[in-house]
């Protein structure tokens, strides 16, 4: 099984191709804008890099979001392009959910909790927790104080022992959480990449989930924030 993995939902795009033996590479770039004029490019560039013929591809993933609006549209839409030319099964994974796993993966505590973390680029930050299993919480959209406050009450209600913080303002969010006085375990600041995506489908599919389980729908859970209406168009 090789799966071909994109993420454009955050402040970059980026392309990886996972197998068997894990992450095989991934190529990336931090533009904020223009992710459609690089997929290509950077998937031809990935397959060259790893020796990799298309034909060797079982599986094409991406990232549904949330995240930047048209992020998400460009990378369902060269996924399933790829899925399409291909004749693949294409399966859309949750950024949030990514990028918890990723650091659920390498936890020892498997009573603890991650708090994955995105930018809006709108002022707010979504968040959203999950322990080693699934999503135990719903996808909060609130500024960095009220999302504090949040987790704050969320504690209260119910109770872990340890919480983890991986993403947008990771490390931030941790020195607040901890001034409110929560078990907060660790923290690590970045973004979702194609990696993290590759190997959580990878590894859902090993475990007999199917595309079924995953449908490439996007994720928005806002409204795009669009510039002024055009007069007369």
């Amino acid at each position: 099984m090789k799966v071909l993995a994109i993420e454009a939902s955050g402040a970059s795009v980026s392309v990886a191709l996972v197998g068997t033996s894990g992450v095989l590479a991934m190529i990336s770039r931090a533009d904020r804008h223009g992710h459609a004029a690089w997929i290509t490019d950077m998937v031809d560039n990935l397959m060259r890099q790893t020796e990799t013929s298309f034909d060797a591809i079982t599986h094409i993933a991406a990232g549904v979001g949330p995240g930047s609006f048209t992020g998400i549209r460009v990378g369902l839409a060269a996924a399933q392009g790829y899925g399409i030319a291909l004749d693949k099964p294409v399966l859309g994974l949750s950024s949030l959910a990514a990028l918890g796993w990723s650091m659920l993966a390498s936890m020892d505590d498997h009573n603890g909790q991650v708090l994955a973390l995105i930018n809006t680029r709108r002022g707010n930050i979504f968040g959203q927790c999950f322990d080693h299993e699934k999503a135990i919480s719903d996808v909060i959209d609130l500024d960095v104080g009220g999302l504090a406050a949040s987790m704050a009450t969320y504690h209260q209600e119910t109770p872990f022992t340890g919480l983890y913080i991986k993403g947008y303002y990771a490390d931030a969010m941790a020195t607040n959480l901890t001034q409110a006085a929560l078990p907060i375990m660790a923290s690590d600041d970045g973004d979702v990449d194609a990696s993290m995506i590759g190997n959580m489908a990878f590894s859902r599919l090993a475990a007999g989930m199917t595309v079924a389980d995953y449908p490439p729908t996007p994720r928005y859970h806002s409204a795009p924030l669009l510039g002024a209406a055009k007069k007369d168009r």
